[in-house]
Formats: structure tokens, C-alpha cells, sequence
């Protein structure tokens, strides 16, 4: 479903990249994710690593489902958070 960001906010914690997002549309509340950011050296690739998160919500229905979707959410949004840098690397002086 359509799911609109409110705010994001991005910190760090323990050697983790952590994104607070207040959401409304098929989810009313907060996701929290939290990955371990990797940079490889070789392919020039920025990506998130180990990424999970939790759901904060007063919706009971979307609380108790959220095994459901949890596996599928999880890797959509890890493959989403690859970044080729090759080019914008080879740009640098």
C-alpha cells in the first residue's frame, strides 16, 4: 500500500546506522531500522548490512502481523540500500 514518510531522522548508535521514520497511509506510526554500514573498497559499492526493524504502532492489527511481513520488508528495503559510487569516486582528483 501507499505509505507517506512524515519525517525521518538518521543517527548513529554502536556501530549502526539507525533511520526513525513517522509514517501514515497503510502504516500509522513509527519504523525503526537499523543496519551496520559497509563501504566495499573493491566494487566502490555504499551498502547496509544486517538491517532489521521494529514497527510502533497502535494499530493492532498491523502490531500482530508484523511476522508476516517482516521477512519480506526487511530484504526489500536491504537490496534497496545498495549504492554504487564507482563513478562519482572516479570524479575525485
Amino acid at each position: 500500500g501507499l505509505l507517506n514518510v512524515k519525517e525521518a531522522t538518521v543517527y548513529g548508535g554502536q556501530q549502526s546506522l539507525v533511520l526513525k521514520t513517522d509514517v501514515s497511509g497503510a502504516v500509522n506510526g513509527t519504523l525503526y531500522f537499523r543496519g551496520q554500514p559497509v563501504f566495499d573498497t573493491l566494487t566502490y559499492t555504499f551498502m547496509v548490512k544486517n538491517l532489521d526493524f521494529d514497527v510502533h504502532t497502535e494499530e493492532l492489527l498491523l502490531s500482530s502481523a508484523d511476522w508476516l511481513l517482516h521477512d519480506r520488508l526487511r530484504d526489500t528495503l536491504q537490496a534497496a540500500l545498495t549504492f554504487p559510487l564507482g563513478q562519482q569516486i572516479l570524479q575525485f582528483p
